[in-house]
């Protein structure tokens, strides 16, 4: 998805994906773009899990998660895992 889409969809926020986790830190992708950043777990969501987006908030100072955006990313996945059997 282009960066500018997902800018949109986040009020002009950036949003990132949960590569892993590595002790205290998760290795995040921004959506969009190849740039990886390193996140401390504590500025991050509880709930946030490998593969979710998340989302910085400013005001707050931590990364919420994306709870729709992480659904409509898995069920890409899953559809093109699904193609790949065919």
């Amino acid at each position: 998805m282009p960066d500018s889409e997902c800018g949109r969809r986040n009020g002009g926020k950036k949003s990132y994906i949960i590569d892993r986790f590595e002790g205290g830190f998760a290795v995040c992708e921004r959506e969009g773009t190849t740039e990886c950043v390193n996140v401390p777990r504590t500025q991050i969501d509880s709930r946030a899990a490998e593969g979710s987006v998340i989302v910085y908030d400013a005001a707050g100072g931590r990364y919420l998660l994306d709870a729709e955006s992480t659904r409509r990313r898995a069920e890409h996945m899953r559809t093109l895992a699904k193609g790949l059997w065919k």
